[in-house]
């Protein structure tokens, strides 16, 4: 439910801004400071998951996000405040960097040690369906509706979530709040710093995913208002996507490691920009 509802978020908010309110520079900047929240907390994600229960934390961060766009929805009349949508967007951007990694590390204090494998592997068919579904879901609810529609059934979809989460199991945090602190955190900064090729390869790949997300979250609703006069292109592209990365991780699971990762990698990263380059 957690993962359909990123899907069905945003296509419901980019076309809310971009196409009913005609502001995609708006959108652009909620947008950063959402990626930028995300980038924040993603930094010290670790450090906090290891000191809270997974369990508090995917549950928090579920039913934070659920009233989070509850309260989006009630701040969605022209003139829009932007402090207001603003805090939404950044609030959201932390939880939603808390979840997933707070999720991966939770499935294996659910299920045994032999059944580890199969639950992971269905972790990520959930999401990759999820990828493929959410913008579909997205349109069709927004056809139906309206954007502020489907937010609301998608804050509602999180609170559900949440609720699923209160009758499992949850273990005490990896680590206590004293010890190390911050240091290893530090240390990972400090190493990105002197190794040359990770930090040059963050700061590239940092810089392609902010033309990535220009392209699909901005540009792409714009343009196919523009061209089709309908919200069905978009998320028809949205979902034409996801399935291209459900076909590219099937591709990787039955080739295997790569012998040369690194040009994988940058290839990968080339290709990628040629592609967001063609639907120009």
């Amino acid at each position: 439910m957690s993962l359909l509802g990123d899907g069905v978020f945003l296509v419901a908010f980019a076309w809310q801004l971009a196409v009913q309110w005609q502001r995609p520079a708006l959108l652009g900047l909620l947008l950063a400071g959402r990626v930028l929240a995300e980038v924040v907390t993603a930094a010290l994600g670790g450090w906090i998951i290891d000191r809270f229960p997974r369990r508090s934390i995917v549950l928090a961060a579920d039913a934070g996000r659920g009233l989070l766009l509850f309260a989006l929805v009630a701040t969605l009349h022209q003139p829009p405040p932007v402090p207001a949508l603003a805090l939404v967007m950044v609030g959201y951007g932390v939880l939603t960097a808390l979840f997933r990694p707070a999720l991966v590390a939770y499935i294996p204090e659910l299920v045994q040690p032999d059944r580890l494998a199969a639950a992971n592997a269905l972790y990520y068919i959930a999401l990759q369906a999820a990828m493929l579904a959410g913008p579909a879901i997205g349109a069709a609810l927004i056809g139906l509706g309206s954007a502020t529609f489907a937010l609301q059934l998608n804050a509602a979809s999180f609170l559900l979530a949440a609720a699923a989460t209160v009758p499992l199991p949850a273990r005490p945090p990896a680590a206590s709040g004293s010890g190390e602190g911050l240091a290893p955190v530090l240390e990972g900064f400090r190493v990105a710093r002197r190794v040359g090729w990770i930090g040059g390869t963050i700061v590239l790949i940092s810089i392609t995913n902010l033309g990535v997300i220009t392209a699909e979250r901005v540009a792409l609703p714009q343009a196919a208002a523009e061209r089709y006069g309908q919200l069905g292109g978009y998320s028809a592209t949205m979902v034409a996507i996801a399935a291209g990365a459900i076909v590219a991780a099937w591709l990787a699971s039955r080739a295997g490691p790569p012998r040369e990762p690194g040009r994988t990698t940058y290839a990968a990263a080339l290709m990628l920009g040629l592609a967001t380059a063609g639907f120009a």
